[in-house]
């Protein structure tokens, strides 16, 4: 994220009503090499941060008299997934689930892949899935970027692969295997 970009603008353009959720998806957060995929499964922890503050910041500028609070925020390598929603629907969230699915090297590395959340807002069941997937503008590299988008689809919030391989809870993932994707009210892929 550059930090010249005006992150209100993203928020809320002006002259524009504010949202009851935002949901901020981004890619390449931190430069792609081989440290930060084997050392940074969880992302970096200073520039989600770094983002977190001037979206923050951009809220209380654009809504100072309805704050919003973050429901969530994680990341894998170079992707960050950040909730926030207005502090006056925050009752009405339930049944908040993240989940992280990786797809480089046969599932091994967290370069490519998803970080996902789903949540219910009073009846209403969301989802938003950011993701990364191969590059390329051959034919084989759309077929692996489709491969890849099944893939993330499919294994979120489960306990085993598409190709079968375990995928147990841990760091705060429960893959308990009750929610997918397509089977939301409203899902969103970024």
């Amino acid at each position: 994220v550059n930090p010249d970009d005006d992150v209100s603008q993203w928020i809320a353009p002006a002259d524009s009503e504010m949202a009851d959720i935002y949901v901020v998806g981004v890619q390449e957060l931190v430069e792609l090499g081989a440290m930060s995929v084997v050392l940074g499964a969880s992302g970096d922890a200073d520039r989600q941060a770094a983002l977190e503050a001037r979206i923050e910041e951009a809220f209380r500028r654009r809504s100072p008299k309805e704050p919003y609070g973050k429901v969530c925020s994680f990341g894998m390598v170079g992707l960050a997934l950040t909730m926030y929603i207005k502090q006056s629907l925050r009752h009405h969230v339930a049944d908040l689930d993240c989940d992280r699915v990786k797809t480089a090297f046969d599932g091994i590395a967290g370069n490519k892949g998803c970080v996902c959340v789903r949540l219910r807002l009073g009846e209403l069941s969301l989802c938003f899935v950011n993701v990364h997937l191969a590059s390329g503008q051959n034919a084989a590299a759309a077929a692996e970027r489709n491969a890849n988008l099944v893939q993330v689809l499919t294994d979120a919030f489960q306990r085993v692969s598409l190709k079968g391989a375990a995928r147990p809870a841990k760091q705060g993932f429960r893959r308990k295997s009750v929610y997918k994707v397509a089977m939301h009210h409203f899902a969103a892929v970024m």
